[in-house]
């Protein structure tokens, strides 16, 4: 039964791939997918030889999209056979916008996309890069969950069943039970994402707003109870994160440490009023 993943990219996005295979090393085991790219092909092996025993068990392919890919007569041929496993086999094609590229009118352009051409990975910050590794893993195991559920109700659906097929049904009920409790627990750490997101922005318009009267700026119980945020952890892992990379400046007097925007801070402050300026 196919189910496991495989990774087409040019080799200059190889640091990419890395960092996708990274992410979801963790789940390989626990939910029974392998993750496939052409780095695990052994040198003398026959290429072509080995993509089609990698094809075999492939359910969901991610293409990585750059000029470089969608110029490359080599990747094309590689592509093209995806394309055909797609049609011939049910195999699900994403595609994932590294770089800028054209892709109008190509074939690869009705395959669904996991990030908009104008939000590429090359220009992602780190949040938004972990919240969207966060989206391509749920991807995966929702796909793989429709995939033993459609399984299941084929083995349920037959006049006859084999031992074998009961224990193979029993098996995916398992497996489907663990992709549920995987996709809460990515749910409950994307939304964690977005709420730190939030924090960090409530910190900055909060300093921004400081006045003349509050010259060394404010203590961090001020800026939690003025962002009306729950979760206090983001308020403090936002000011000291932010701290660490220059945007905002801490200062320590008579026991209490206060805080207030720097120089950077404030020039990024007017930067988020731009971005929120719809008319």
């Amino acid at each position: 039964m196919r189910k496991d993943i495989y990774l087409s990219y040019e080799p200059t996005d190889q640091k990419w791939t890395d960092l996708i295979k990274l992410h979801l090393k963790p789940r390989q085991d626990e939910l029974g997918f392998h993750i496939w790219d052409n780095s695990q092909i052994e040198a003398g092996e026959d290429i072509e030889t080995a993509k089609s025993k990698i094809f075999q068990s492939t359910k969901v392919v991610f293409i990585l999209l750059s000029a470089p890919y969608l110029g490359s007569d080599l990747l094309e041929k590689e592509w093209r056979q995806l394309l055909e496993l797609s049609k011939q086999e049910g195999v699900i094609i994403r595609s994932i916008f590294v770089n800028h590229c054209m892709i109008n009118e190509h074939p690869l352009s009705f395959f669904q996309t996991l990030n908009a051409a104008n939000n590429p990975l090359v220009e992602m910050d780190e949040a938004d890069f972990a919240g969207f590794l966060v989206h391509v893993g749920n991807r995966i195991k929702i796909t793989l969950k429709n995939v033993f559920e459609k399984e299941v109700h084929k083995i349920e659906s037959s006049v006859v069943q084999e031992p074998k097929d009961i224990s193979l049904k029993n098996e995916m009920k398992k497996n489907i039970k663990q992709l549920e409790n995987a996709i809460a627990q990515d749910e409950i750490q994307f939304k964690n994402v977005l709420d730190f997101s939030l924090a960090k922005i409530c910190v900055v318009s909060i300093l921004k707003g400081v006045t003349s009267d509050q010259p060394n700026g404010l203590r961090m119980s001020e800026i939690y109870k003025r962002s009306k945020i729950n979760k206090r952890k983001f308020i403090f892992q936002s000011l000291d994160e932010m701290e660490k990379w220059g945007y905002i400046n801490k200062t320590r007097i008579d026991k209490e440490t206060y805080w207030e925007l720097s120089e950077r801070g404030i020039d990024f402050s007017e930067e988020i009023d731009d971005s929120f300026l719809f008319t």
